[in-house]
């Protein structure tokens, strides 16, 4: 589920601002923020749940929540990465973000159920100010 199909609150925004294909989302200073997408699936399924992420040493420590319905996972971001961008042979800068490499967090495991949900990201704690940057959240049946 990548971040340009989410919705969110807050200070959140899009690293390069419109929310194109390859976009992500930065500015996460707030427990009040949060992304959330909704989702729909034609039985009761079971995931895994992993966030792609990245996130330098001096913001690492956060805590994440993941909601839906009455089920609750929680991860804290403990691995440090912060690649750079990747280079591109555009001849003229381009307008678009530019792609870089993610990390993958699992959150645990989420029973998705049948018909329309919602699912929503949170941060139970902020270290250092800021949660990091988020692509996507992952769903491994």
């Amino acid at each position: 589920l990548p971040t340009y199909e989410a919705s969110f609150s807050g200070n959140i925004k899009y690293k390069e601002g419109h929310g194109w294909v390859h976009d992500w989302l930065v500015n996460w200073k707030s427990k009040k923020d949060s992304i959330w997408w909704d989702v729909e699936s034609s039985e009761k399924q079971m995931f895994t749940v992993k966030i792609a992420y990245t996130c330098p040493a001096k913001k690492v420590g956060s805590e994440i929540s993941l909601r839906l319905n009455n089920q609750q996972i929680k991860a804290k971001i403990v691995n440090i990465f912060d690649p750079p961008m990747m280079h591109s042979p555009d001849r003229v800068v381009r307008k678009e973000v530019y792609e870089k490499d993610w990390e993958s967090l699992v959150l645990g495991k989420i029973m998705i159920p049948k018909g329309k949900s919602k699912l929503v990201l949170t941060a139970t704690k902020i270290a250092n100010s800021e949660v990091g940057e988020v692509k996507s959240i992952i769903l491994v049946k």
